[in-house]
């Protein structure tokens, strides 16, 4: 924050109306004179108060690591794109592309259960040639979901298609409603402008697959082949059998294909299960954040001795990455926004990739003046909007790589404590009184009021950046890079 001289505040109150003059972030400490100048139309009595915060936040437990300094939000913003975890250095500053407001990096947000829906599948693998999308390009596909037709009645369902050399390549096909494909048929794309000609001897005998669906495509469900799904070991995956199709059927997973049927063994690893495939509600859950990445991780149907897929599995990855970040403002800077002036397709520049955001959550950020049981006394962040009972908020653990709990606000006073400076005072009218020495510290704020609204409050101080409140962010990681990108420091 840039030192500020001369008039910080001027306002006249409405009569007997308590008001915020003046308030420093954080990061400053004000030091001055009070001017208060009664007009000419009658007397009044006044008062000036010092408020130590702006908000006593009432937790519902005792036991949230939160500390004199500690940063506290509710503002997530979703991602365009992931931001790997390590360039996600807490307290990195994001300007938006505009130049115009910029905004800091708490820390990313712990991602949800991922959920893959399952079906099993009775598919066809029916070898093309003469594969062509209508529009010279090099590699041809048939879209995942889409539906494809013979100009004869019979239509299905794309669930894969894997590409080969001189316009050829194999597509996967369920729910073929209307008859049967034929050699010689050329199936055509729905959604693509994708065709391709079944070959003599292209049609293979039907097989039932594991499908799967990750809701990132609504309700397209894909038979990997081509591109396998990447799982990283933070996080807990599940996978919905609540499908009928999948009666009867037991998922698991194993580091050989077909697992228990093939002579290998089944992954139990963070394994929880509940329901019986097919019914409502069944699902099998593996977290993975004490698992150690592996490159095939193949699905199977241990009820089936047969189902032996080595074509089709999930991967692992330990290089983190996170769409959803939480963000925060300690000060005002030159004239900068904050980030409450942040919307959605706003855009920033940081190591060399560009990130829009999607989506914005919440709008209550805070530094944290104070913490005892279940009492935490807070100096709300410029543009920060007030908190309410109900609010949520991650805790600060000091060791690297703590688990964080979520602290849920229970009640809230936003009638900080009162310092007097003056009290009662009667003012004459057309009198001017000076109110020396005034120091207001970092959180801290000027209330002001006059009974009959009869005065007007001039604050002619100096301000300045102090470091009275050390800010120690949450650390994820002892790995993360130090070096600034571009867009960030």
């Amino acid at each position: 924050m840039a030192t500020n001289t001369g008039v910080l505040a001027n306002s006249k109150p409405a009569a007997n109306t308590e008001t915020t003059i003046f308030k420093n972030d954080v990061k400053s400490s004000t030091t001055g004179t009070l001017v208060a100048s009664c007009d000419g139309t009658g007397s009044d009595t006044y008062e000036v108060s010092l408020r130590p915060y702006d908000q006593d936040l009432t937790l519902n437990a005792a036991t949230y690591k939160l500390h004199r300094g500690d940063v506290i939000t509710n503002v997530k913003w979703t991602l365009s794109a992931s931001l790997p975890l390590e360039d996600a250095i807490p307290g990195t500053k994001f300007t938006s592309t505009d130049g115009e407001k910029c905004a800091y990096l708490l820390d990313v947000v712990d991602p949800a259960v991922t959920t893959y829906l399952t079906k099993f599948k009775s598919l066809i693998a029916f070898t093309l040639e003469n594969v062509d999308d209508g529009a010279s390009s090099a590699e041809p596909d048939y879209a995942n979901g889409e539906t494809v037709t013979n100009g004869a009645g019979v239509s299905g369902v794309v669930y894969e298609f894997v590409p080969g050399e001189n316009d050829a390549g194999v597509v996967w096909v369920g729910d073929i409603t209307g008859g049967t494909f034929a050699e010689g048929n050329v199936l055509t794309g729905g959604s693509s402008t994708t065709v391709g000609t079944i070959s003599t001897g292209g049609i293979a005998t039907a097989v039932g697959k594991l499908v799967f669906n990750d809701g990132a495509g609504g309700s397209v469900y894909q038979y990997y082949l081509q591109e396998q799904p990447q799982l990283l070991t933070d996080r807990t995956y599940k996978f919905d059998v609540s499908d009928n199709s999948m009666t009867g059927k037991v998922l698991q997973f194993s580091t050989t294909a077909g697992g228990t049927n093939n002579g290998g063994a089944e992954w139990t690893e963070g394994k929880t299960t509940s329901g019986t495939a097919g019914s409502g509600g069944a699902y099998v859950q593996y977290d993975l954040s004490a698992s150690e990445p592996v490159s095939n991780w193949y699905p199977h149907d241990q009820a089936d001795a047969t189902y032996q897929d080595s074509d089709s599995f999930f991967t692992m990855s330990n290089q983190f990455v996170y769409n959803e970040i939480w963000v925060y403002s300690q000060e005002e800077e030159s004239g900068l926004g904050v980030v409450s002036d942040w919307i959605t397709t706003n855009q920033f520049l940081y190591r060399n990739a560009t990130y829009t955001i999607n989506t914005i959550a919440g709008d209550s950020y805070s530094t944290v003046l104070s913490h005892s049981g279940t009492s935490t006394k807070v100096a709300n962040g410029p543009g920060s909007a007030l908190w309410v009972g109900s609010d949520t908020f991650i805790e600060s653990p000091r060791q690297v790589s703590a688990t964080k709990n979520t602290a849920t606000i229970s009640s809230v006073s936003n009638d900080s404590d009162a310092d007097l400076y003056v009290q009662a005072d009667a003012i004459a009218t057309n009198v001017s009184e000076h109110n020396k020495g005034i120091i207001i510290g970092p959180g801290q704020s000027i209330k002001v009021k006059a009974t009959n609204g009869k005065v007007t409050f001039i604050l002619d101080a100096f301000q300045d950046t102090v470091a009275e409140y050390s800010t120690t962010l949450y650390q994820r990681s002892d790995a993360y890079q130090t070096d600034g990108g571009e867009g960030g420091d």
